[in-house]
């Protein structure tokens, strides 16, 4: 490995923690979001981080543990252009 590419490296697990560190302080800003740091909590201390993918199965009807990133990203872009013209169903993210 070169140094460049670990300097790289360490820039991404940095933006990791970061993202990761964003999202739980805005799921802790909501009342409804007792679950799902449950589950968070519970996937970081067992070792197994696909331990909370049940939670959020039963939250989201639309979550998928085998959706694959292309398909992701087709679903959010897909998200976020109802969203923005208001079309989605339900409210979450608001």
């Amino acid at each position: 490995m070169t140094l460049r590419h670990d300097l790289a490296l360490i820039q991404l697990s940095k933006s990791y923690l970061a993202a990761a560190q964003y999202f739980v302080g805005k799921l802790k800003e909501r009342t409804d979001s007792k679950p799902y740091l449950l589950a968070l909590g519970l996937a970081s201390t067992s070792g197994d981080p696909r331990s909370a993918f049940p939670t959020a199965q039963l939250a989201s009807p639309n979550f998928h543990i085998d959706l694959g990133y292309e398909e992701w990203i087709g679903g959010l872009s897909s998200y976020q252009t109802c969203h923005a013209v208001g079309t989605c169903p339900g409210n979450a993210f608001r």
